[in-house]
């Protein structure tokens, strides 16, 4: 069952063998989408910027677990993105949320962690600060939209990714590299 709109103990993600459902989360979220490659299973919350991931959704006791707090598909934390699609594009896992500061991401390692690639909903009106690396292969720039949302991004060759996002913080961070 996905998201049918209210908790109810019948939602989740479930697996069905014959006419027998294999409950797998524990019906707490709602999930907008399920996307399954053959050995990994990944979920995108109907609610929230979440996605859970099941390296052994076949198992008997199947585990999923939530993408990383400051890592999900847009929104970062106290997110407003709501409604995760999720699906594989080979071996990359990609998520599109709806809301503010949402985006289109992808992850490299089975949805534990994302970085966004293309965003919605999302304005840059102030770099707060920009670090180059020593060798000036990789540059790190803060932002924020002037009110409300502060973003960090990370650029390698000409492409720009956002790695997190702070929804409802415009506070003026600074960023640094290590010195080594």
């Amino acid at each position: 069952t996905l998201d049918t709109g209210a908790l109810v103990a019948t939602n989740g993600v479930l697996r069905m063998t014959d006419a027998v459902s294999k409950l797998i989360s524990d019906g707490a979220t709602r999930f907008r989408s399920v996307a399954y490659n053959g050995s990994r299973l990944v979920a995108g919350a109907a609610a929230s910027n979440n996605v859970f991931n099941s390296a052994d959704p076949l198992a008997t006791a199947p585990t999923l677990t939530a993408a990383a707090q400051f890592q999900r598909p847009s929104g970062g934390t106290a997110a407003v993105a709501t409604t995760t699609l999720v699906a594989w594009a080979g071996t990359a896992v990609v998520a599109s949320t709806i809301g503010n500061e949402s985006a289109f991401s992808s992850s490299s390692d089975n949805g534990a962690t994302f970085n966004d690639i293309s965003q919605i909903n999302t304005a840059i009106t102030n770099i707060l600060d920009i670090a180059v690396t020593p060798d000036g292969s990789k540059w790190y720039m803060v932002s924020n939209s002037g009110a409300t949302d502060t973003s960090v991004w990370s650029k390698t060759g000409t492409t720009w990714v956002r790695l997190m996002s702070f929804v409802g913080a415009a506070s003026p961070y600074t960023i640094r590299i290590a010195p080594q």
